[in-house]
């Protein structure tokens, strides 16, 4: 069950003290992409927090790269480390945007 997956999954990042999770979701036309949302939504709901950033693109990756940076460009940008990544095959991608631009603390950007 993909809602479930990511209740768990989000009330997991919210228990290690996250406050903002971003979402990097497939588009919505896809069925499972509208139950991994609701369950990040849920998640926040149930804790009382106001859902992170949440951004669609197609599972590439270009697009992984893209959104990371879409998300990194926000004026109140969240931390690479409370972003949830839903796409499987570019969880790479989508990281490697993130130290592109945001490198961790003694990380060179790639």
């Amino acid at each position: 069950d993909g809602r479930q997956a990511f209740v768990d999954a989000t009330q997991r990042l919210i228990e290690l003290g996250h406050r903002r999770i971003a979402l990097v979701n497939a588009p919505a036309t896809f069925m499972f992409a509208r139950h991994r949302e609701a369950g990040w939504r849920a998640a926040h709901t149930a804790a009382g927090l106001k859902p992170g950033p949440l951004v669609a693109g197609e599972a590439t990756e270009e697009s992984g790269a893209a959104l990371a940076r879409q998300l990194l460009a926000l004026p109140d940008a969240p931390n690479r480390d409370g972003e949830f990544e839903v796409r499987r095959r570019s969880v790479a991608d989508t990281y490697s945007g993130f130290t592109e631009i945001a490198p961790a603390p003694g990380e060179k950007p790639m």
